[in-house]
């Protein structure tokens, strides 16, 4: 793949430590992989071009810790790309006001971006559950929910994830020198450093031996290596978004017979992953926006704006609350300056 540089900035972080076990379905365990297709030797639905009249977009990424709610952004973005719908739009207010309410959702304070307490990132598994109840808001109004979501534990499930569903969500734990690879515009493969903070990349594709990933605005690519060393946790969201008007995937898979598939998995007393496929039939409303977060940008960011069982389990914790990583600071592009990672 060829990754451009010389306007590439790196944004920040957000992901919160993993929890093990806090998704109990696995994306692996209903794959019967005697059955499944070889992995093409090159496969994804994008390209140099971004998609959209405005492309990825940063989505707040370079002001708030938001990467969770952007990168499941831009994983919509290729949905409509992959199914041939329009692309949605997504602007740095729509995105920040998701953010605000996944926050709230996972029992957090509203983001406030004149207050870095609440800025605190998100944790996969919070999040996932909540674009299943509750969906991301585009920048017109439409909400776009996922039906179900499992857990994925290996590099190879990622890769079948990404072929079968369009993408899957990583979570990697990466050194500062991601950064520094990221704007350079060299492939991520640094295994030396130490971690520094958790992010959430998209895994968009596999391309010129390497996966490939949407991050702060831009594609960016991985040594499987890399990916195998720094990631801590994944999901794969499963969205009727990513259906034909036949109802199946572009790589022809059948919906029903995947939610038949996750079904057999499910815990007794749980709701079947079709009876809640079945509660997002409904054709979706355009919902009026919560008012947005003043995020007192300049005129550069003026115009931007489920496999999973039932209800969380009654003994589960909430989600750990660790030292937010900042990172090294940087000179700034957009004024007022960018907020330490």
């Amino acid at each position: 793949m060829t990754i451009e540089h010389g306007q590439r900035r790196a944004g920040l972080r957000g992901k919160l430590p993993a929890r093990p076990g806090s998704i109990p379905l696995k994306f692996g365990d209903f794959l019967n992989r005697a059955k499944l297709p070889a992995l093409p030797p090159h496969f994804g639905h994008v390209t140099n071009v971004p998609p959209g009249h405005h492309g990825w977009r940063m989505l707040g990424n370079d002001m708030a810790s938001d990467c969770v709610i952007a990168g499941r952004c831009h994983e919509i973005m290729v949905a409509a790309s992959a199914t041939g719908r329009p692309i949605p739009s997504f602007s740095t207010g729509s995105a920040l006001a998701d953010y605000s309410r996944c926050l709230q959702f996972s029992g957090g304070k509203p983001y406030n971006p004149r207050d870095p307490s609440t800025d605190t990132g998100l944790d996969m598994q919070q999040a996932a559950k909540w674009w299943r109840d509750v969906g991301i808001t585009d920048a017109d109004g439409k909400v776009h929910k996922i039906d179900a979501f499992v857990a994925i534990s290996s590099v190879d499930d990622l890769l079948m994830a990404t072929y079968l569903c369009g993408t899957g969500g990583a979570g990697l734990a990466i050194p500062d020198t991601a950064e520094r690879q990221f704007e350079a515009g060299q492939v991520w493969d640094d295994l030396r450093s130490q971690p520094t903070g958790g992010h959430y990349v998209p895994c968009v594709g596999y391309m010129g031996g390497h996966l490939v990933f949407v991050t702060w605005g831009e594609l960016q690519g991985a040594t499987r290596e890399y990916v195998e060393a720094r990631m801590e946790d994944a999901v794969c969201c499963l969205s009727r978004e990513y259906l034909t008007a036949k109802g199946l995937s572009p790589e022809l898979i059948n919906w029903d017979a995947l939610l038949d598939a996750v079904d057999s998995l499910r815990r007794l007393g749980e709701p079947s992953a079709r009876q809640q496929a079945a509660e997002h039939q409904e054709p979706e409303q355009p919902v009026q926006h919560q008012p947005e977060p003043d995020t007192d940008q300049s005129a550069d960011h003026a115009d931007e704006q489920a496999l999973h069982g039932d209800e969380e389990l009654e003994q589960e914790q909430p989600p750990p609350q660790p030292k937010h990583h900042r990172q090294p600071d940087r000179k700034p592009k957009h004024k007022p300056p960018r907020k330490k990672r």
